[in-house]
This record gives structure tokens, sequence and C-alpha cells, in this order.
């Protein structure tokens, strides 16, 4: 009997301790990043809030910083999208503006939550805008079209490589005409480049006043378009 209850011991750990080698396998095993593509933000964004001055640049810049942050939601269902954008005249009366706005770009499948964000979760860029009226790259009507593909767009538009137009837009001399505008083609910037964001898009300086005061981004300071990477994530 001795030999019995000492021998069911011996197997019961055994048991327990494999359960515990398989369960902490599948549960690493479960949690091997998966690439997904997230939603790219097509919708154009205007700051209409005034920190400063009047609503015009009249040329001068402005200084243009904007940044995105990915973040998970809905207890781990979704992948939202925190957008900024800050704009700063550079001469007297220092016109100034900011606006921030959240879209979710993601959601898991049925079943799924998403525990981690492997690859970067931040990108931000900042740029002097060229005055309105300036051109570089082509037709800004055809651009519109294809807002939130824009590194597609761009190579169809202009005939020029993916990579052409990407060095390009590191040197910040990237831009599309549309109207009066100037839309900046730009990548992440700083000593802290990521990989979260491919391009922006974004107007700064307009033919007329610059800062929006209603709910119609024509012809305003704005976020166009954000293109992202592909993104890695955890699951289970």
């Amino acid at each position: 009997m001795k030999i019995n209850k000492f021998l069911s011991t011996i197997l019961l750990t055994t048991v327990s301790v494999s359960s515990i080698v398989y369960t902490s396998f599948l549960s690493s095993a479960s949690a091997a990043p998966i690439e997904i593509k997230i939603s790219n933000i097509s919708e154009q964004l205007a700051p209409s809030k005034l920190l400063r001055g009047d609503r015009e640049f009249d040329g001068h810049g402005p200084a243009v910083k904007s940044n995105v942050r990915l973040r998970i939601g809905d207890r781990g269902q979704s992948l939202y999208a925190d957008i900024y954008i800050h704009a700063k005249e550079t001469k007297s009366d220092w016109s100034e503006t900011e606006g921030k706005w959240t879209r979710k770009v993601w959601q898991a499948p049925k079943g799924k939550r998403i525990t981690k964000i492997v690859s970067d979760n931040f990108s931000e860029t900042s740029f002097i805008s060229k005055k309105a009226g300036s051109q570089f790259l082509g037709p800004g009507a055809d651009f519109k079209k294809f807002a939130g593909a824009i590194l597609d767009a761009l190579t169809i538009i202009t005939g020029m490589s993916g990579v052409e137009i990407l060095g390009l837009a590191r040197a910040g001399i990237a831009a599309v005409p549309d109207g009066g505008n100037h839309i900046h083609i730009v990548t992440a910037s700083g000593d802290d480049r990521t990989e979260l964001v491919k391009l922006f898009a974004i107007v700064g300086d307009t033919g007329g006043p610059d800062i929006s005061d209603d709910n119609n981004p024509k012809d305003d300071t704005r976020i166009v378009a954000i293109e992202f990477n592909p993104v890695r994530v955890e699951l289970e």
C-alpha cells in the first residue's frame, strides 16, 4: 500500500509538472507576435483652438509638430490612434493652434484579445511649412483620391519610385499642390525616429486664414492623411 501510494504521488506530481510545462508552452506559442495592417487616417483633421495671436500665419511658417501614439483599448479588443498637431507662426504675432483626436484603427478578431503592441507605438514629425502656393510633386486633385495610401498615390502621380519619394520626404522637400495649399509629405523625424508612421501629409500655411473657425477643414492648416507601416501585436 505504501509503495502504491508513493508511486501515485510521483505520478500525480509528474502529471502536474507536465501540465504546467505544456500550459506554459501553449501560452508562449499563443503570444507569438503577428503582423497586422491598421487603418490609415484619411479623414482631414483641422485644429480650431486658438492659443495665441490671430488665425493667419501670413507665410511665416508655421513651425509644425505632429505625432501619433498607438494604444490598446476596449479591454484588448481594439487599437486606437491618438493624433496630435501643433502649429505656431515663426514671427510676431506668433499665431498658434493645436488639435487632438482619437480614431479606432483596428479591431481584434472575435474571441481574441490584444495583449501587447510589439512594434513601435509612437511616431512624431516636425518641420517649417513652406509658403502657400509652392509646388513640387504634382497635381493635388489626383492626390486627394488616394489620401490614406500616400506612397502609392505619389508613385502613380509622379512616376517616381517609392524609394525616391521616401528620400525626398525624409529630406523635408516632398510636397503636393492642392489649390493654393501646399501638402507636405514627411516621415517621422528627430532623434527618436520610429516605424509606426510611414508618411504624414500635412498642410501648414494656406492661401487665406489658416486656423479653422468652423468644422470644414478646407483651406485650413490640417492633417490631410497619415499612412501607417504594418504593426506587430500579440494576441491571446
